[in-house]
């Protein structure tokens, strides 16, 4: 049986692995746009699988944060201080939304909801803009 520490360790591994393996040729064709897609994309699955070991009692979104939220934000161009923090709101609760959903094996299931999240997120920072 691992302990807490070797657990952490073997549950990185396999995080860099997932996330690590990424074709970047496929990546830099993209628009932008698409490219926030994808990203939210992984960050549901990621979502999903933390949220699993947040329920064995695991701790995992306190350890094992891919920070793709502030890659995003500054994708979208999200501006600094209160709308900033009024986004990142936002955001966590759109990806709180992924345990809703099936846990399969890829995320193309939930390709639909990451441009949902897209939409939502544009909308409040074109709010922003307006104010």
């Amino acid at each position: 049986m691992l302990n807490k520490n070797e657990f952490n360790l073997h549950i990185n591994a396999i995080l860099f692995y997932i996330y690590g393996i990424i074709n970047f040729q496929y990546f830099s064709t993209m628009s932008n746009k698409q490219l926030i897609i994808s990203l939210i994309q992984q960050d549901l699955k990621h979502s999903q699988l933390v949220s699993g070991l947040d329920n064995l009692g695991l701790e995992a979104t306190e350890n094992h944060c891919l920070q793709l939220l502030d890659i995003i934000a500054k994708l979208m161009g999200v501006p600094e201080g209160n709308a900033e923090f009024d986004w990142g709101k936002m955001y966590v609760s759109l990806m709180a939304e992924s345990i809703h959903f099936d846990i399969r094996a890829t995320s193309d299931d939930l390709r639909p909801y990451a441009k949902v999240c897209y939409v939502e997120l544009k909308k409040l920072l074109d709010s922003f803009h307006r104010n």
